[in-house]
């Protein structure tokens, strides 16, 4: 895969090769932040993320979270 990088992600996203580095709203619009991007912190962005995007897609699809729960509840 030619997107694959040897370069740690704090690092890349301060130099994303001929790109210039990514700023605090790029990284916001990919919610991500510089902290979520240290060393270490991969289980707390994955955690933060799934968060952020469980709300949008309660926003989008107008609904509460009991409501959306139950789409997936067993019957």
């Amino acid at each position: 895969n030619l997107n694959k990088s040897d370069t740690a992600p704090h690092e890349w996203f301060k130099k994303p090769g001929e790109q210039p580095a990514y700023s605090d709203d790029d990284l916001k619009e990919r919610l991500l932040t510089w902290d979520l991007l240290q060393p270490g912190q991969f289980p707390a962005m994955l955690e933060e993320r799934t968060k952020a995007i469980h709300n949008r897609a309660l926003t989008l699809f107008g609904m509460k979270v009991a409501d959306f729960d139950a789409l997936f509840a067993a019957a």
